[in-house]
């Protein structure tokens, strides 16, 4: 299993549980929070530069899955929440990866490599922290390793969820 952008905890999680999986190739949710780019316009410099490692990333790894004419290339997203607190909001770099899943997925087909998407959800770290909780519903968020448990169980059945974009619990957009 090969990951970049390896900057939450449930990828070090998915690195241990699937070191013996040699065939998935797993990019990781943006490290970067846009909303930064109205302090430092410097942000969608770096959000480009990850694009483009991504990019090669996936190029310089499907080689290999293209020859063994077998494998899965997961990738995973933050959910879409524009509430603040500790939640990343990276409305550019996930729009551009499910663009870039889409073409991937119809590129790979032939070659039996199947391309995939997971948002992940909100944990119970990074739940929503809003003013107006009492008379909302309240999302309970997923640990850590159940989060794994779901990934692993997905990157299974890839077969079928081959360019497709799953939602673990409830994906936001505000």
């Amino acid at each position: 299993m090969k990951i970049i952008n390896n900057t939450i905890q449930v990828t070090d999680l998915l690195q241990s549980y699937g070191k013996d999986e040699k065939d998935i190739v797993i990019i990781g949710p943006s490290p970067f929070n846009e909303l930064d780019c109205l302090k430092e316009t410097k942000i969608i410099d770096k959000v480009q530069l990850n694009l483009e490692e991504v990019f090669s990333f996936v190029k310089n790894n499907s080689v290999a899955l293209m020859k063994k004419r077998r494998g899965t290339i997961a990738f995973l997203l933050n959910p879409q929440s524009f509430e603040g607190g500790n939640n990343i909001y990276s409305p550019i770099y996930n729009s551009a990866i499910k663009s870039f899943l889409k073409s991937l997925s119809k590129e790979m087909n032939p070659f039996r490599v199947k391309v995939m998407g997971i948002i992940l959800p909100l944990t119970q770290d990074t739940k929503s922290t809003r003013k107006y909780d009492l008379v909302t519903l309240k999302y309970k968020g997923i640990n850590n390793e159940k989060q794994v448990q779901d990934i692993l169980s997905l990157l299974k059945l890839s077969e079928i969820l081959n360019g497709q974009i799953v939602s673990l619990g409830a994906e936001l957009n505000l």
